[in-house]
């Protein structure tokens, strides 16, 4: 039987109650392990660096005071709270990528619009060369500047999104243990 393989990474997150594993801690700055994050929102921050590809294991710690938690309930609330989470991303992604190709269309339609005109300045003759170079060249610029925003869109804008998705993977297929609680 082959054996699984290790995580490539492993974390410690503190936790002063196993509900701020969801929820930002209590306001708290004198406690020594003071957090604004909840205990997932520490894990998808560390993972924004770079996000595993050979697994992620967390250590939960609680304070032995704390009460004892059910490893089954916390995996169960883990998942459903990543699900709700990719869905969430995914439905973003898929809306601003479909404003994205709307505004490339219009974008795409300006373009041909101004190397059109420009052509058209290109070949009046009651204007002069120097004038005409400029005007064509002017409306070729804002041809292209309409390009701009949906370019950018499309090659950069929508990959934090897709990167979200990844991080929250990440974290729903995790292995996690949690010590502590009495």
């Amino acid at each position: 039987m082959k054996a699984k393989p290790m995580p490539s990474i492993t974390m410690t997150i503190h936790l002063n109650q196993i509900e701020d594993l969801f929820a930002p801690p209590q306001v708290d700055p004198f406690h020594e392990r003071y957090h604004v994050l909840s205990g997932i929102g520490q894990v998808a921050s560390a993972l924004q660096a770079k996000v595993p590809r050979d697994g992620l294991h967390v250590i939960f710690v609680l304070p032995d005071s704390a009460p004892k938690v059910e490893k089954a309930a916390v995996q169960a609330a883990i998942v459903r709270y990543c699900d709700v989470m990719i869905t969430n991303t995914q439905a973003e992604l898929d809306a601003r990528r479909q404003v994205t190709q709307r505004n490339l269309g219009v974008g795409m339609g300006i373009l041909a619009a101004s190397l059109g005109l420009a052509a058209s300045v290109t070949r009046m003759e009651f204007l002069s060369a120097p004038l005409q170079n400029l005007l064509s060249n002017s409306i070729s610029i804002l041809g292209t500047v309409a390009l701009w925003s949906p370019v950018d869109a499309l090659l950069f804008a929508l990959r934090p999104l897709r990167r979200t998705i990844r991080i929250y993977s990440a974290i729903k297929a995790m292995t996690f243990e949690i010590q502590g609680g009495r």
